[in-house]
């Protein structure tokens, strides 16, 4: 939703030295002006228009970093929304998945987190969970 640990947890200058490195990195957002964080702000018990913010904030502080590269290497930092009812936090690196559902009555931080490998078949949750970050970002509106 609005990607926390990506973004009040790195510093700018992490991020520029990961991009320049050759990381690629995708970030989806749930559309702070959308109705689905409205929803997920009403199930949380927060005040309308609270997580929206935190989004937004968010989202610009990555739109900052990717601004600050040099024009090469901005395409490897893309940037997403969408807005569609808040299932799961998803974060991908390499072949490991941190996965959290989100539960209805339950704010982000308290809901379980999974940490789940490829597997050498290639078969398992990570694949499920990979397919259902896939689909989301190819629907997202990119920033």
């Amino acid at each position: 939703m609005s990607l926390n640990m990506l973004c009040q947890d790195y510093a700018d200058r992490h991020w520029q030295a990961l991009l320049a490195g050759g990381t690629h990195a995708r970030c989806l957002f749930l559309d702070p002006a959308g109705t689905a964080i409205q929803t997920r702000e009403a199930e949380e018990g927060f005040l309308s228009g609270q997580l929206a913010a935190l989004t937004k904030l968010n989202l610009e502080t990555l739109l900052r970093v990717r601004e600050r590269l040099p024009v090469e290497l901005r395409t490897r930092l893309e940037l997403a929304t969408y807005d569609e009812t808040l299932r799961f936090n998803i974060v991908l690196v390499d072949d490991q998945c941190v996965a959290q559902p989100y539960l209805t009555d339950s704010r982000g931080v308290d809901s379980p987190a999974f940490v789940i490998r490829r597997d050498a078949h290639r078969s398992g949750l990570y694949q499920v969970f990979e397919q259902f970050f896939e689909s989301h970002w190819q629907r997202g509106k990119a920033l």
